[in-house]
């Protein structure tokens, strides 16, 4: 302890005693504090789970009836084809053209997110437009799963080379198919503005052609035949790698903002 004179309002007075610091209690004091400001929540940052939720709720009906639709159409067409005897080509290449068809009308809420002046606001507030794409996606798989399961519960057992292959037979047409509408999306959204209407006609024509499309492989001779399921196996990976590269092409132009918002 020590003592030392103080000058206060031109009066000299005796400080009172004081104690020492202490040094290394004053460095623990000043650490559990910087661990409580770091615990501390200044901004609230939703999980993925939570914006799942959030962007299932806020959905416009318009979006809601397309989904719920498309859905109710391929149970009522499963339910009315097995009362008919098809054959086994027939099955499955209904089961390509409605799955190609599907899988752009459910992509229509990712063509949605740059229609309706999201990609202008995600420039300039603190929307994160990625993760909104993501989540679009995600549904749509979602939901493409759904039909996708009611045609291999129907129709699996027909295929020549079974339930695998039949598979096999209706995902390639549908992973090209989004492969198309996600390319027409970067490339025509970076070409102008796109309204809503106009997104949603795109999605349903493009769906029409890639439906169409599927039935092409039916003119082949012995196109569904087991020898040339490694074939279809090489389609099927090829498509799943260009989708993937499709996907990153759509993120780079979101992160660029030029093709996006300033046209």
């Amino acid at each position: 302890m020590n003592s030392r004179k103080e000058v206060i309002s031109g009066f000299e007075i005796e400080a009172s005693w004081r104690f020492e610091l202490d040094e290394s209690r004053k460095e623990e004091g000043l650490a559990e504090i910087a661990q409580a400001v770091k615990k501390k929540k200044i901004r609230y940052y939703p999980s993925f789970g939570a914006c799942i939720l959030e962007q299932m709720r806020y959905q416009t009906w318009q979006n809601r009836l397309i989904q719920g639709g498309i859905l109710l159409l391929a149970l009522a067409l499963c339910l009315a084809l097995k009362k008919s005897k098809l054959e086994d080509v027939e099955s499955i290449v209904l089961g390509s053209a409605f799955m190609a068809f599907a899988a752009n009308i459910c992509l229509s809420g990712v063509g949605s997110l740059f229609s309706r002046n999201m990609a202008e606001l995600e420039q300039t507030l603190y929307f994160n437009l990625k993760q909104m794409v993501c989540i679009q996606i995600l549904q749509a798989g979602i939901l493409d799963g759904f039909i996708l399961a009611l045609f291999v519960i129907f129709y699996g057992d027909r295929a020549m080379g079974g339930t695998g292959a039949y598979l096999l037979y209706i995902i390639v047409p549908f992973l090209w198919s989004d492969i198309i509408y996600l390319h027409l999306l970067a490339s025509m959204r970076a070409g102008g503005r796109t309204k809503g209407l106009e997104s949603g006609m795109r999605g349903f024509t493009t769906g029409v052609i890639c439906g169409m499309a599927a039935i092409f492989p039916a003119f082949l001779e012995n196109a569904y035949a087991v020898i040339y399921l490694p074939a279809w196996g090489i389609a099927a990976l090829a498509g799943i790698v260009v989708l993937c590269l499709e996907v990153r092409r759509l993120f780079g132009k979101i992160e660029g903002g030029e093709g996006l918002c300033l046209n």
